[in-house]
């Protein structure tokens, strides 16, 4: 008896799944509004599914961090706005979002904990909060991996850096900006014992947050610190921090002589500075990544007694992870992970084991 061969041609569980199970209501709705449209159309686009509802759930219909914020940049590039990315933890449908997006265009007064630019709830669980400090990425969404995984297991808040989402000045220094950071975790949890997890330069932001809570007398119960760069360690390093700055100047010129080529029309006739000035999201963004850059460059960390953790990429071939396990001795536990970047540990294989690791325990 011969067998049956059956073929399934570009199959995805989003085509297979019944359509309701993405509404948010349990039924699907179609677009009605023209931003609503949009928005559906959008999000059809970057998430390979042939249909998107105005009631869908972003997060339901499997988004992740990167496409948030392609998604993020496209919406303020056409509406010329500058709707923070992690608004879509509570605009999370096209029906909330293209109304988010009228109320901007209308300069009406927005509500919630955007409007005051506090923490974001990344993941709903039992407490101690887990407070996350962004890198230079500069946004909380990019934590949203860690998330799903933690959804149910214990709760999880971005902090959101001066500047971004409010109409503070972006900070220079990484002193005020911990305080800063530290007032915006008291509003969540008046008093400690708290818990900090900071990826890239976050890390190092997450010791002076330490440091600073444990000179206040509060309680530092964990310190998660994920490949924090280590030109930072010890301010007696001018000739490692003078290669590092001629090394980003040499990646910002590559990246822009490739571009020529690649996009030859944004930049003719002074195209590309003129979109970017119209750009305000784009704008606020490079403003605030700029000021954090130069706060780290003054900045030594400062350890404190509370239980560090270090996550190191040995595959970076920079040599970081000796350089911390110098700087630390034995003060701090290091583990190390594979990838040559930040951002490898908020993904794939390693951010279960993260999540594992930031897990409370039963």
């Amino acid at each position: 008896m011969g067998k049956i061969r059956i073929e399934v041609k570009e199959a995805t569980i989003l085509n297979i799944m019944p359509r309701a199970a993405f509404s948010s209501l349990g039924i699907y709705h179609s677009p009605q509004s023209p931003i609503e449209q949009v928005v559906c159309a959008l999000w059809s686009r970057l998430l390979n599914c042939s249909e998107v509802g105005a009631h869908d759930d972003y997060f339901i219909l499997g988004g992740t961090s990167m496409q948030a914020l392609e998604m993020f940049e496209d919406l303020n590039n056409r509406y010329r706005l500058a709707l923070p990315v992690s608004a879509l933890y509570q605009e999370s449908t096209p029906h909330k979002l293209a109304d988010r997006i009228e109320k901007e265009l209308s300069n009406l007064p927005t509500s919630g904990a955007e409007a005051e630019a506090l923490p974001v709830r990344i993941a709903e669980g039992p407490e101690p909060v887990l407070f996350l400090v962004p890198g230079l990425e500069c946004e909380p969404i990019t934590f949203e991996g860690l998330g799903r995984l933690m959804r149910g297991k214990r709760s999880l808040y971005g902090l959101q850096l001066p500047g971004m989402y409010s109409n503070e000045p972006p900070c220079a220094d990484i002193g005020l900006l911990a305080t800063a950071l530290i007032a915006d975790m008291r509003k969540i949890s008046p008093t400690g014992p708290y818990y900090l997890l900071g990826q890239c330069a976050g890390g190092l932001v997450a010791m002076e947050i330490a440091h600073q809570l444990h000179a206040a007398g509060e309680s530092v119960a964990q310190v998660v610190a994920l490949d924090p760069p280590w030109v930072y360690i010890d301010p007696r390093l001018k000739t490692q921090r003078s290669a590092y700055g001629f090394k980003y100047v040499g990646w910002r010129l590559q990246k822009f002589w490739r571009s020529l080529f690649t996009q030859p029309l944004r930049y003719t006739f002074g195209v590309y500075w003129a979109k970017e000035k119209q750009h305000a999201y784009t704008a606020v963004r490079k403003r605030v990544q700029y000021a954090y850059r130069k706060a780290l460059l003054g900045y030594a960390p400062q350890l404190c007694s509370a239980p560090l953790t270090l996550i190191g990429l040995p595959q970076r071939g920079d040599g970081r992870v000796a350089k911390w396990r110098d700087f630390v001795g034995s003060t701090a536990d290091i583990m190390e992970f594979p990838g040559r970047s930040s951002g490898k540990i908020l993904s794939g294989n390693n951010v279960a084991k993260l999540a594992a690791l930031v897990t409370l325990p039963e």
